[in-house]
This record gives C-alpha cells, structure tokens and sequence, in this order.
C-alpha cells in the first residue's frame, strides 16, 4: 500500500465538495489507497456505473468486475476488496515460490 497517503474517511471530503464531485473526488482518494500492482477503473455503462478491480496477469492488465456501484459505500467495498486481492495474491506468489 501507498504510505505517503491519509486514510480517505467519506465524512473528509463532503466539508467542500457536494453530489458527484464529491464521489469523483473519493474515487481518486480511494485510487491512490490502492495497494501497488491493483487498481480501480470506473466503468459507465447504460444501467449505470460500476467499480472494476483492474490487474496484472502475465503480461496484459485485466479489469475484473468486483460488483460495487459507483457510490461512497461501493469505493469503499471496492478499496477492501482491491486489499484482499493484494494478499491473495501475494499469499499465492509466496506459496508458488517456496514450492519449487
């Protein structure tokens, strides 16, 4: 995870900024919270604005759907679960890497 950056708690950023400022603005927050390697990519569709979880497998970058909404409680979901990606992942590279 990035150390340089402050937890992003939604009550911080709704002093200043109001409606879809507000979430634009907890969505590049919650970017940059990202562990390195995972990121988040927002994706509009016609039903509506959903949350990918977006990675590194092999040498292409693939964006997986973690089903969260584009709210403040979906980028939350969507951060926690980007987190949990992070040490599965390393749990995996670890065990792959001690087995041989």
């Amino acid at each position: 995870m990035r150390e340089n950056h402050k937890q992003v708690t939604p009550s911080d950023i709704a002093n200043h900024l109001i409606g879809y400022e507000r979430l634009l603005d907890f969505f590049k927050e919650a970017q940059n919270q990202t562990p390195k390697g995972i990121g988040l990519k927002k994706d509009s569709k016609a039903s509506g604005t959903y949350i990918l979880l977006q990675f590194k497998l092999g040498d292409k970058r693939v964006a997986k759907a973690c089903n969260c909404a584009f709210t403040m409680d979906g980028i939350a979901n969507a951060l926690r679960k980007a987190k949990q990606v992070s040490e599965a992942y390393r749990y995996w590279f670890i065990c792959f890497c001690f087995r041989y």
